[in-house]
């Protein structure tokens, strides 16, 4: 295909990013010795250049790919590197002028706002960062504030909780009492504050004019701000193949502009004027979404193609791609390490080089009639399909190393999901600006609405069906994923006698996925792997079988391991939770639990008898929260069958001393397995429990020793005997016969592979 044939500058781009790929994880001071590395040989070639022999062409060409490469550290340790240095030197406790440019969070015991900083101890500096009060503040964007404040690291507040903040922002400032600030300035606005405010206003416009649910999707497609969205929503959307979507990327960005440049063509403006009106429209869009870094890449690549054409008059699209990207990365240098800048990237060059040689080999002409109609709608959604499976095919490799999964429902979803998207950005503005039309202006509120709901409803439809994600943490994904990018990129930079052959290596690879996956299957067939994870008196054993997950949660809540219960499951190739056992209440399930409801797909939850008032608040406040997401919640005796996974039973033992769990049995056919709790003495667990399991598990839970366990009988079916930490292994007094004894480290995370049916 020869990618890079008759572009000189995108090889020069693709050294400069290939550079600051390279260099990303490097030091300050790395990156200074590959600076003067770079700059030596970088030097050394410009002089080449003048010398008498050899194609001069060649060495200029030379000297520009090791200016690219000299570029990249050098743009890192200014832009990024000497910034952060400078700083983290002001850590302490410092007096500062800053600026307000957004409101994160107010609340009536703190408050939080993005800022610039301009002073700190009267040097004059310009810094992003975050401002935190320990109080509730009424400070607005614009506001020019005197404080003396602490400075930290950002992520690392003083308030006792921890964030995640942008790329670009250092330090944190923390500001304790409400004496210790100045308002010193209203409205001394920055740029970014400006489009902060008038963003806002446009977000207050939408609610009132399209209701909340509606408004929140709407600012998610035009605005990227995803704040009002559930994280259900977004949990239906990734799921569903569709996330890209929910953030302003080039789909958003061409129908506005294509909108906006349909309506000036019809009013007859030049070309060029055309490129230079929508170029500004693009720069102030790119303010609307908070200057996101999906928006820049979307907007920069738009620039790019504009400037290309009012240059030279001819555009092209593959060179303005890698320009785009290496100006993105030139401005930002933390851009190298954002994920979502490289699968839109990848995406994009997938969509230029691939989907349109497919596209055009495939393409035939229209027939008129009703034959040719159908045709068409068939061509319509064959090439929405493919765009899909080769944008895909081009990200795998980044959402196997990241994700671990891949949506396969993708394939259907966005041939559904992506036209409604681009008809609803282009409904809702126009909803929005006739609302004050009578019926007129009624009507289209009403069917943005409705469009939107659609949305929403298609998209949890999508995300529901069995088996809508696959894994990808199988031990052959990964050699077949590699092999087809390499293939990729191979046959893009080599001559190509017909260019649609490049999607033979994605539908090798799918192919042999599919063989694989099935053969994997057959051998595995029936297999259940069981994770065990401790801490203290926190434990959690989870179960998979095939995609599916069963979590039991044996720990009082206050330190579960409910956050990483989803992760953990993943790690075993399972995408969804078919049922999550809790054992115990505490207040703090309510906010846990609700948040792996959101996040995570889950068809069904066990939940105890509550046993005084408090536990009956948590256990209503939980069953409101399933029903509202979606999740089967079922109250259960101990003592009583649950059914889990796909055959298999558990069963929960109480204590008779009050204590609410001593151990837990899991059962498939004559299959057992047994966690012992450490209060597990006195409990209801009947003693042929021990006789007819196949593994044990002496877990910490209960607060007590084991000890005391002397039964005289062997255990015919014993397989293993896993003990939460060696001193518990030492106090046991069973004898297990021939059964493999394995005992973990204190205070260690433990896991182990067990259970063929």
């Amino acid at each position: 295909m020869k990618l890079f044939k008759n572009r000189p500058l995108a090889v020069v781009c693709t050294f400069f990013i290939s550079t600051c790929a390279i260099l990303y994880t490097a030091g300050l001071h790395l990156r200074l010795i590959v600076a003067a590395i770079l700059a030596t040989l970088f030097f050394g070639a410009v002089v080449a250049v003048f010398l008498p022999k050899g194609d001069r062409v060649k060495k200029i060409f030379a000297s520009l790919c090791l200016f690219g490469a000299f570029l990249a550290p050098l743009s890192q340790i200014l832009l990024f590197d000497l910034p952060r240095e400078r700083a983290l030197r002001e850590v302490g406790e410092q007096r500062v002028i800053f600026s307000v440019e957004s409101v994160k969070h107010t609340s009536e015991y703190s408050s939080e706002y993005g800022v610039r900083v301009e002073e700190i101890e009267g040097d004059r500096v310009s810094l992003r960062s975050v401002a935190v009060t320990g109080f509730k503040s009424e400070l607005e964007i614009g506001d020019r504030v005197f404080a003396k404040a602490e400075i930290t690291p950002a992520g690392e507040s003083l308030l006792g909780y921890v964030r995640h903040s942008e790329e670009d922002v250092y330090i944190e400032l923390t500001v304790y009492e409400e004496n210790e600030y100045l308002l010193v300035e209203r409205k001394a606005y920055t740029i970014r504050g400006i489009f902060n405010i008038l963003r806002d206003r446009v977000s207050e416009f939408m609610e009132r004019t399209l209701g909340e649910e509606t408004s929140a999707l709407c600012r998610g497609f035009l605005l990227g701000d995803k704040s009002g969205i559930g994280s259900e929503v977004i949990r239906d959307f990734r799921r569903s193949g569709v996330s890209h979507l929910l953030s302003v990327s080039g789909l958003h960005v061409s129908v506005i502009l294509g909108a906006i440049g349909y309506l000036l063509m019809k009013l007859s403006l030049p070309k060029k004027l055309r490129c230079v009106i929508l170029s500004a429209v693009a720069l102030v869009f790119l303010g609307m979404t908070g200057f996101s870094m999906s928006a820049s890449r979307s907007v920069i690549m738009t620039l790019s193609v504009y400037f290309t054409y009012l240059l030279v008059k001819e555009s092209d699209s593959i060179t303005a791609l890698f320009l785009s990207v290496a100006v993105i990365i030139l401005i930002f240098p933390h851009a190298v390490r954002d994920v979502g800048l490289a699968l839109s990237f990848l995406a994009t060059l997938g969509i230029l080089a691939a989907y349109m040689p497919v596209a055009t080999f495939l393409h035939r002409r229209r027939e008129k009639g009703v034959r040719g109609g159908i045709r068409y709608l068939f061509e319509k959604v064959l090439f929405a399909v493919l765009l899909t499976f080769i944008c895909n095919s081009f990200i795998c490799i980044v959402v196997w190393l990241v994700f671990g999964e891949i949506s396969v429902i993708g394939l259907v979803s966005n041939s559904i999901l992506s036209p409604a998207s681009e008809l609803f950005i282009i409904v809702a503005p126009i909803a929005c600006l006739i609302s004050g039309i009578p019926l007129l202006g009624d009507g289209a509120v009403l069917v943005t609405e409705v469009f939107g709901k659609n949305i929403v409803f298609l998209a949890e439809l999508f995300s529901r069906v069995h088996g809508a994600v696959i894994s990808l943490r199988y031990p052959f994904a990964g050699i077949l994923i590699i092999l087809m990018s390499i293939a990729i990129a191979v046959m893009l930079v080599i001559e190509l006698k017909r260019k649609w052959t490049i999607i033979l290596p994605p539908i090798a690879t799918v192919l042999a996925f599919a063989i694989c996956l099935c053969s994997y299957g057959l051998i595995h067939r029936g297999e259940t792997v069981a994770s065990y994870e401790s801490l203290n008196e926190n434990e959690m054993i989870i179960f998979t079988k095939g995609y599916s997950a069963a979590v039991c949660d044996i720990s009082s809540g206050s330190h579960s391991f409910l956050e990483g219960a989803s992760e953990t499951a993943s790690e075993n190739k399972a995408t969804e939770i078919s049922e999550y056992i809790v054992t115990h209440y505490h207040k703090r399930h309510i906010a846990t639990l609700e948040r792996l409801f959101r996040e995570t797909l889950m068809h069904r939850i066990y939940l105890p008898e509550a046993q005084d008032p408090e536990e009956s608040e948590i256990l209503e406040a939980i069953l409101e929260s399933a029903e509202l997401y979606g999740v089967e919640a079922k109250v259960y005796r101990g003592g009583e069958r649950l059914e889990v996974l796909d055959g298999w039973a558990a069963v929960i033992f109480a204590d008779v001393d009050g204590h609410r769990v001593a151990s837990v049995a899991f059962s498939f056919g004559e299959e057992m397995a047994l966690y012992v709790g450490a209060g597990e003495k006195g409990s209801s667990l009947p003693s042929r429990a021990f006789y007819e399991s196949s593994y044990l598990i002496f877990g910490k839970h209960g607060g007590r020793e084991v000890s005391g366990y002397a039964y005289s009988s062997s255990f015919p079916r014993l397989k293993r005997v896993f003990f939460a930490d060696r001193e518990m292994a030492s106090a046991s007094k069973i004898d297990y016969g021939e059964a493999e004894v394995f005992a973990f480290e204190r205070r260690a995370s433990s896991f182990f592979e067990i259970i063929l049916e």
